[in-house]
């Protein structure tokens, strides 16, 4: 098992990595949280685990000082409420990036400029046309600069970077180094260092900066936390989280807030769990519900009892936040917040009903049953298998497994104010019924045809 993925696998697992005066490595986690292949791991990678956080443990104490803005930011105090026309967007090579850049295309007609690494342009049209969602209309609006968030400036030129401060409106920053094994200072360059000099393009350039977030900034539902968070909630009364990513995350969140007591015009965008396209199907292939349901086709098998699935389909999403962004702009706020997740979540059953009318098979076991798969994937070495990623995530349990998987059902997010902004859209909430498990089934054993 490689570092990254044991990492990945203990955040999961709410187990805590530290390393003691005298050297030695120290894990803290729940009581049946390692299993004998995490231990295994463990022992055959604690050097490696040693060396990564003694390297990163002086950035990790100065995360606090990372979340203040530096002395010299300033926000023009003659900041003017106007309609965008140029929009600078980051990340739009991801799976909700490419969405958010059609859906800012198709609802406005702003012209945007996607920031991109070298060989960025064409992996934003490729795979815009890829999703069917590309038209030949937005290339006329559509341009790209060549950067690089984790250098200053965000690796443009002078140049480059002065003909932004004359002409952009707003920035859309949705890009960042995605790795949920990697510690914080392998990360913060890129995370918390872009958002930062896209704050201070933001203020030169008297623009709006809408931030996408996560919900991963906030305590989990399975943290013991009983307290429901609120978009109205300031993040800095509550703790940072563990894990390298997250922790960026909400390093990132602060600076932006800062920047909006300042007088800059900041948006926040909290996404929760983001599933499939609502039509077509498309899911992020490293989205941990696909690989869980192309691990469940694979064994023919999956575990009794019901999970709430508080999912919003990535062609929601981006057009929610593409709405209320240019509705935001023209109003006149310090900070605003939306958090993204369905109010009213399905059960997981609905999932297997699918799976059931799609003629799947899958057969519903004992959790402990199961977990017996799961081991055999594990100790065959099948890095292949759909369920190999996530073998750490799962432990073997003496209780039932319906109490196992309802153990945390209560989501502690809120999302009311959200959903009552959007009250007026033209869009609908979309149903988690059985129609879209069915498409996002359907997506996924044509997937799965096509690697045969």
């Amino acid at each position: 098992m490689k570092i990254d993925q044991l990492l990945e696998i203990l955040r999961e697992r709410r187990a805590h990595l530290s390393v003691d005066k005298g050297g030695c490595l120290r894990v803290e986690a729940p009581k049946g949280a390692l299993n004998s292949e995490l231990q295994g791991a463990l022992r055959k990678q604690k050097k490696s685990i040693i060396a990564l956080l003694e390297s990163s443990a002086s950035s990790r104490t100065d995360y606090k000082l990372d979340a203040m803005l530096p002395n010299g930011f300033k926000v023009p105090q003659t900041l003017l409420c106007k309609k965008p026309k140029l929009v600078l967007l980051t990340g739009a090579t991801g799976f909700l990036g490419k969405y958010l850049l059609a859906e800012l295309l198709r609802q406005t007609s702003v012209k945007v400029v996607c920031l991109v690494r070298s060989t960025g342009k064409d992996r934003v049209e490729q795979g815009l046309k890829n999703s069917g969602i590309w038209e030949d209309s937005f290339r006329s609006r559509l341009s790209y600069i060549e950067g690089d968030l984790a250098k200053e400036l965000i690796g443009l030129d002078s140049k480059i970077y002065n003909e932004l401060v004359q002409k952009v409106d707003l920035i859309f920053h949705n890009g960042a180094h995605v790795h949920h094994g990697l510690p914080y200072s392998s990360l913060r360059a890129a995370n918390v260092g872009g958002t930062l000099a896209l704050l201070k393009l933001a203020a030169a350039a008297e623009a709006s900066f809408h931030f996408v977030s996560s919900l991963s900034v906030l305590p989990s539902m399975s943290s013991g936390v009983t307290d429901r968070f609120f978009e109205a909630d300031p993040l800095e009364e509550i703790s940072p989280p563990r894990g390298g990513y997250n922790l960026t995350k909400w390093v990132a969140e602060r600076l932006v807030e800062n920047a909006g007591k300042l007088g800059l015009e900041t948006v926040i965008h909290r996404p929760g769990p983001i599933s499939g396209h609502s039509v077509t199907g498309e899911f992020n292939s490293q989205d941990f519900l696909y690989r869980l349901v192309r691990g469940y086709i694979a064994t023919g098998s999956a575990p009794t009892g019901k999970i709430p699935l508080d999912l919003l389909p990535v062609d929601y999403v981006a057009r929610a936040m593409v709405w209320l962004t240019m509705r935001s702009s023209l109003r006149r706020d310090s900070l605003r917040r939306y958090h993204f997740l369905h109010p009213n979540p399905a059960s997981s059953e609905l999932l297997f009903e699918a799976c059931e009318r799609a003629g799947l098979g899958i057969q519903r076991i004992p959790y402990q049953e199961w977990f017996q798969t799961l081991k055999k994937v594990a100790s065959a070495g099948q890095e292949d298998h759909p369920l190999y990623p996530l073998v750490g995530l799962f432990a073997s349990r003496g209780k039932s497994s319906q109490d196992y998987l309802e153990e945390a059902m209560e989501v502690p997010y809120d999302c009311a104010e959200t959903q009552k902004s959007l009250s007026t859209a033209a869009f609908p909430l979309p149903s988690l019924d059985g129609a879209l498990f069915d498409r996002y089934l359907e997506a996924i054993i044509r997937e799965e045809k096509m690697k045969t």
